[in-house]
């Protein structure tokens, strides 16, 4: 028979063999919302297309396997291959998320399902693997983005251990993508993780960049940070800008083409300068963490960006303090 728009997942699971004991309330919601998704749509069980998904394994949002062996699944799996032009098993990975997982960030009435489902697909670059990208790393992966991805030339070491929380002992002298990528493969399944072990540099830096939506900056010297800000003017990409020694750092968002960008702000930076400072854990936390939420803000278009505005923080004295910035008619940035 036809399948009429007014059917629901649940009623046709249970004309077949009935729903399975593991489809629990919240998982039989995302198959009812995935359902409603297409109203109008309407396609005939031609055995034809069978071939297409019979025996073809799929992987449960809770991560078991299993193959389509009722008409239920085949069904509902030939719609979704009809209409997205994916296979049923590749839908659910990029679009069904483990609703108990994310249930905190879901009831925040800013994210809901919907801003769930955004950071679920996000991309995310995370430019450098060292203090300040191991609380961005940990609070994407915690927020449920899906993509992320990781460059960085250096090896942990361990002096680094005192902020990069996310390196240990044991991957000593390893490269740090590559400590990062096991933290966020034992802590979120759900991530998948691209790490580029190199420099970034004005001959990788488009392939490196070209498949994110944001580039965080997580650098450690002004000469990678401002190159890191021209990169991502011609990318078209939003930064998230941050900087912290000893006490103190600042946090800023650039969006291309809109707000002011680094060299606005500092068009005569000694890009050299090197000086050799402390740096405390809290404090490389706290301005992570002001980074990460102006991620988070960024993928599901709510608040207000720290845009034309750089939020500098005193630790110490536990000062915070918004200066204001204008972009620099004069800066490259706009030509």
């Amino acid at each position: 028979n036809d399948i009429d728009k007014d059917v629901t997942v649940r009623q046709l699971l249970n004309h077949t063999s009935g729903v399975p004991d593991y489809f629990d309330e919240s998982v039989m919601e995302e198959y009812e919302e995935l359902w409603t998704d297409y109203p109008n749509y309407k396609i005939r069980h031609n055995s034809d297309l069978l071939p297409l998904f019979i025996n073809k394994p799929m992987m449960y949002p809770r991560g078991e396997r299993f193959q389509y062996n009722n008409s239920g699944y085949v069904l509902l799996a030939m719609i979704i291959e009809k209409v997205t032009g994916k296979y049923f098993d590749q839908y659910l990975k990029e679009n069904i998320f483990d609703i108990k997982r994310y249930n905190r960030n879901i009831l925040v009435p800013e994210i809901n399902k919907e801003g769930q489902r955004q950071l679920f697909k996000a991309r995310v670059l995370v430019c450098g693997a060292g203090g300040l990208a191991s609380t961005v790393i940990a609070n994407l992966a915690s927020l449920g983005i899906r993509y992320i991805g990781i460059i960085d030339d250096d090896k942990v070491e361990l002096s680094n251990l005192n902020r990069q929380y996310i390196h240990t002992i044991s991957y000593l002298d390893k490269p740090k993508v590559l400590s990062a990528k096991n933290w966020i493969e034992n802590y979120n399944k759900d991530v998948e993780i691209q790490t580029f072990q190199t420099r970034l540099d004005d001959n990788n830096y488009n392939d490196v960049v070209k498949n994110y939506d944001i580039v965080v900056d997580c650098f450690d010297s002004f000469e990678s940070k401002f190159l890191l800000n021209d990169i991502s003017l011609k990318m078209q990409k939003p930064l998230i800008h941050a900087g912290v020694t000893e006490f103190s750092g600042q946090v800023m968002t650039i969006i291309p083409n809109k707000s002011a960008c680094l060299r606005c702000i500092f068009p005569d930076a000694n890009l050299d300068a090197c000086v050799a400072k402390g740096v405390v854990s809290p404090a490389v936390s706290l301005i992570a963490s002001v980074q990460s939420m102006e991620i988070l803000k960024l993928i599901i278009n709510k608040g207000s960006l720290l845009t034309n505005k750089i939020l500098s923080i005193d630790g110490l004295n536990a000062r915070f303090k918004v200066l204001n910035v204008k972009k620099n008619s004069a800066c490259e940035c706009n030509f």
